[in-house]
């Protein structure tokens, strides 16, 4: 930032001496005495070359072209030379002109760059640069995950509606594996922002590992984050697992069937996806073979 207003100001001060340079330059003001020593040497050398013409050592023709030379000379040193407007003020006025022009011009660039340049975008990289060079300094100072977990605790003691503040300390405790303390921490997020897709996922996943099973509260998480993102693939994917766990294997084969185009077969996403689709497949026919063996049964009793 002090280099950009650094180059600024020389680049001001550039076009300033270039403004006011004309104001400083002495003025060459035209010698009289000059000019009417010329038109008198000019006076005696058209007397000598009319004497020369009279005493026939030099013709007319001979005698017009030396006269045209001598005026042709004559008005070159005699011409006064014109002088610009600036040459041309008292020196008061020039003087004036000078300050008023250093005023002015700083003032006029200052508010044509504000009203017509990026000064919002160099605000804002400003703003940034200072939050990384923050954000460093603070990295250097925690070298540890609970050192980090104790300062966000302190921020968020002064700043408890920080919904982001809360993500992050869940985000923390999801590092270390302390998935009460996550789940915690994403329910005061979640509290502060019900519909942020993001908060919403990573509460239920803190759940998930929280109590060993999507059976609950996750999964009805998972289904409030669905309705407002229908093609989040990691809600998809835990839904068909809850569903597979309470064993609803044709609702667990919609939702892993609605994430079956998105992946290529040969790969390895696509194989798992495969595979589970195979074992819910697997386990709805056993489940469907069961019930009718069972109907049978008791139709059997029956008769």
């Amino acid at each position: 930032m002090m280099l950009f207003w650094l180059v600024i100001a020389v680049m001001l001060l550039g076009a300033l001496a270039f403004v006011v340079w004309p104001l400083l330059k002495p003025s060459k003001m035209h010698d009289p005495n000059r000019a009417s020593t010329n038109i008198a040497i000019y006076q005696e050398q058209l007397k000598d070359l009319q004497l020369a013409v009279n005493h026939g050592a030099l013709s007319n023709e001979q005698y017009q072209i030396n006269c045209e030379e001598l005026q042709h000379s004559l008005l070159l040193d005699t011409a006064q030379k014109t002088h610009g407007w600036l040459e041309q003020l008292p020196s008061s006025y020039r003087w004036f002109t000078l300050i008023m022009l250093g005023g002015i011009l700083p003032c006029l660039a200052m508010f044509a760059y504000w009203q017509w340049g990026n000064s919002q975008g160099l605000t804002k990289a400003v703003i940034l640069q200072q939050q990384a060079i923050a954000a460093e300094k603070l990295r250097a100072e925690l070298s540890t995950p609970d050192q980090v977990i104790a300062k966000l605790k302190q921020h968020l003691v002064q700043n408890p509606t920080s919904a982001q503040g809360w993500y992050l300390l869940g985000r923390l405790y999801m590092s270390v594996q302390q998935f009460p303390a996550a789940t915690a921490a994403f329910a005061q997020a979640q509290q502060l922002q019900p519909n942020n897709p993001t908060i919403l996922f990573q509460y239920a996943q803190a759940l998930y590992f929280k109590q060993n099973s999507l059976v609950g509260k996750p999964t009805d998480l998972l289904k409030r984050l669905l309705k407002l993102d229908p093609h989040n693939d990691l809600a998809l994917n835990l839904l068909a697992v809850a569903a597979y766990q309470q064993h609803d294997y044709q609702t667990a084969l919609n939702y892993w069937e609605q994430l079956l185009p998105k992946y290529a077969p040969d790969s390895s996403d696509g194989q798992a996806l495969l595979k589970a689709i195979a074992s819910a497949q697997a386990a709805l026919t056993k489940s469907a073979t069961q019930k009718a063996v069972i109907n049978s049964s008791h139709v059997l009793k029956i008769q």
